[in-house]
């Protein structure tokens, strides 16, 4: 990909954060049930979608592998995340980065969206707090993360795909099947 490309993508979605984000703050604190169960609603039709255009179901034993991997991972990830001593995380730069590098994932792979990661995290709230009360310094960590994380999984999910497309989707939809439970529950 060209500078191109990604620097209009960039400036693009950048800009549609800080327009959307008070917005959807607003509709989060006066609608909270109704604003999350849309959010999952809108996640399980794109999974459902990603399901039906990617994936051939022939169980082999390297998809089971594959699924259960990405379930796995996904509660590895809470779990690290979850037991993390979280007091004044919004300033804790490891921490931060930390999750800067998981949010990537959604940048890199099919059907998980940045949004649906943040909630996974736990980070939705906090981010748009960050983004109205224009908090810099949890943005620019939160963003380095995501920015060296990009650069990291876009090369290995290129390579995943293109070696095991299949078994790579799975452990994609293993992955979101358990933060959605996660989210749910």
């Amino acid at each position: 990909m060209s500078i191109s490309y990604l620097l209009p993508l960039s400036l693009g979605g950048i800009s549609s954060i800080f327009i959307c984000s008070y917005p959807l703050k607003l509709f989060c604190e006066v609608f909270p049930t109704v604003s999350s169960i849309t959010f999952c609603i809108i996640s399980i039709i794109s999974v459902f979608l990603f399901i039906k255009t990617n994936l051939v179901f022939k169980l082999t034993i390297y998809k089971i592998s594959s699924f259960i991997f990405g379930f796995i991972l996904s509660f590895l990830l809470t779990f690290m995340l979850e037991n993390y001593s979280i007091v004044g995380y919004e300033n804790n730069t490891i921490y931060l980065l930390f999750a800067g590098l998981i949010l990537a994932i959604a940048l890199v792979l099919p059907a998980i969206s940045f949004s649906y990661m943040l909630v996974f995290l736990g980070l939705y709230e906090q981010t748009l707090n960050a983004i109205t009360n224009y908090n810099i310094t949890f943005l620019i960590l939160l963003g380095f993360g995501v920015l060296l994380g990009t650069f990291i999984f876009a090369k290995l999910f290129l390579w995943l795909i293109n070696k095991y497309q299949q078994e790579t989707y799975i452990f994609v939809l293993g992955f979101y099947i358990y933060s959605l439970i996660k989210i749910i529950l």
